[in-house]
C-alpha cells in the first residue's frame, strides 16, 4: 500500500493561525476522498499525539538522545533517512524551507507568492543538502507547487520561469460554513463590539502589508461625507506592526469610532463577520496577491450573508468573482465612494449577499479538498 505523508510541524508553529488549523482538521477529511492509502502523519515534535478517531498514522522522528550535530543537523539526517528509507508515495510540505533534495520521492510543496518570494528563511531542515541552482531556491525540488491564486503563479513564474510548469492552483476554501445570526444574537455581538451599532469590519492580520492607514483615511472621508456614526472595527492576528497601529490611532480624529480587537479566538471572529454590516478584505492591499492566501473572512461573509468590499487586484478578482465590490488599489477617493455606496444602497447591499451565497457554492471545502485528491492521484493512481 502506498503511504501519503503529511509534514505537519509547519502547521503547528506558534502562533496557530486560522489557516494552518484549518489545514489540521481538513487533512482528515482528504484521507476520506483518498481511500487505499496509508496517511501518515510526519512530525519531529516531541510530545505530540492525534485523537483516537484519527484516521492518520503518527510518526514522530525525535532523537533518542542529543547529537553532537547539533538540533538542525539531527532532524535534517533523521527525515532524510526516513524519507529514503521508507520511499513514501507522496510526500506534501506545507513549508518551502522543508523540501527534501531530489531523490528521495515525490513532493507537493502548497503556499503562496507571498511567501515563495519574501527571501526570508527560518533556516531549512534541508539546508545543508541542497543549493540555489541558477538563482532558482530550494522549493524547486518539488514536484508541484500549489498556490491559491493565478496571480500568486503569475508573480511566482514572472521571477521563476522554469516554475511555470510546475504550479498548481487551488485557492484554500478549507473554511467550516458559518451561518446566519439571528437578530439578538447580532444585538449581542454589537454590544459587545462597537456599542450597540453596525459596524464595517476589517477581519484579517493586522499588519502594515495591509496598509490600514489607507483604510483609515478612506474610513475619514466616509465621516464627512455622511457624517455617520457607523463605527469601524479592526480585528485579527496581530504582528509585530499592531502596536504602531494602536498607537497611530490615539492621534486619529475619529478615534472613538474605531477599535481595535488582536488576536480574537475564531469562533469570536466569526461572530464579528456574521453581525457585520460589510467585511471589507483588504481596501489597499500591499502587491497584487493576498498575503498568503488567507482569505478566510470573505469565505466566512459569504456563507453568513455579509457584502464583501475589496481591491481590485487579480487574486482578488479570482477570489470573489463578481461577488465582491471591488475598488481600485490606492483611490482612496473610490474606496470611500464604496463605503457610501454600500451604506446607502440596500438595492446594492442585497445584491451583492446574493452574488456572495452563489459564490460559495464553488468556493467550499468539498470543491477543494477534491481538487487536492485529483493532484494527489496524478502522483499515486
Amino acid at each position: 500500500m502506498q503511504s501519503i505523508v503529511y509534514h505537519i510541524d509547519p502547521l503547528l508553529e506558534e502562533p496557530a493561525s486560522i489557516q494552518a488549523s484549518t489545514w489540521l482538521e481538513a487533512i482528515p477529511e482528504l484521507t476520506a476522498v483518498l481511500p487505499g492509502y496509508r496517511h501518515i502523519a510526519l512530525t519531529q515534535q516531541a510530545g505530540l499525539a492525534l485523537e483516537p478517531e484519527n484516521p492518520l498514522e503518527l510518526v514522530s522522528l525525535v532523537p533518542a538522545k542529543p547529537s553532537l550535530l547539533g538540533a538542525a543537523q539531527s532532524r535534517q539526517q533523521l527525515l532524510r533517512a526516513w524519507l529514503s528509507k521508507h520511499r513514501p508515495g507522496l510526500f506534501i510540505s506545507f513549508d518551502p524551507e522543508s523540501i527534501p533534495p531530489p531523490g528521495t520521492g515525490n513532493t507537493i510543496l502548497i503556499s503562496s507568492a507571498t511567501t515563495l518570494l519574501s527571501g526570508g528563511s527560518k533556516g531549512s531542515v534541508f539546508s545543508g543538502f541542497f543549493k540555489k541552482v541558477d538563482s532558482v531556491p530550494g522549493f524547486q525540488a518539488a514536484n508541484v507547487i500549489v498556490v491559491p491564486s493565478n496571480a500568486d503563479k503569475d508573480a511566482i513564474s514572472e521571477r521563476f520561469p522554469s516554475l511555470s510548469s510546475k504550479i498548481e492552483v487551488i485557492y484554500p476554501a478549507l473554511q467550516e460554513p458559518i451561518e446566519p445570526l439571528g437578530w439578538s444574537q447580532q444585538e449581542q455581538v454589537k454590544l459587545r463590539y462597537s456599542g450597540g451599532r453596525d459596524y464595517f469590519l476589517f477581519a484579517g492580520e493586522l499588519s502594515e502589508d495591509h496598509e490600514p492607514i489607507g483604510l483609515l483615511r478612506a474610513y475619514s472621508l466616509l465621516k464627512k461625507w455622511l457624517m455617520t456614526g457607523m463605527p469601524l472595527v479592526l480585528a485579527g492576528s496581530a504582528t509585530k506592526y499592531t502596536p504602531t497601529l494602536e498607537k497611530l490611532l490615539l492621534t486619529y480624529k475619529y478615534r472613538t469610532d474605531v477599535s481595535v480587537y488582536p488576536d480574537l479566538e475564531s469562533s469570536e471572529l466569526q461572530e464579528l463577520v456574521s453581525a457585520a454590516y460589510a467585511l471589507l478584505w483588504p481596501l489597499e492591499p500591499n502587491g497584487r496577491v493576498l498575503a498568503k492566501g488567507n482569505g478566510y473572512p470573505v469565505e466566512w461573509a459569504f456563507n453568513a450573508g455579509v457584502p464583501v468590499l475589496g481591491s481590485d487586484i487579480p487574486a482578488m478578482n479570482e477570489l470573489g468573482a463578481g461577488a465582491a465590490l471591488l475598488s481600485p488599489p490606492g483611490d482612496l477617493q473610490q474606496q470611500a465612494h464604496s463605503l457610501m455606496m454600500i451604506y446607502k444602497d440596500e438595492q446594492l447591499r442585497n445584491s451583492l449577499i446574493a452574488k456572495g451565497r452563489e459564490r460559495i457554492l464553488k468556493l467550499n471545502r468539498h470543491n477543494t479538498l477534491m481538487a487536492y485528491a485529483s493532484v494527489v492521484r496524478n502522483f499515486c493512481g
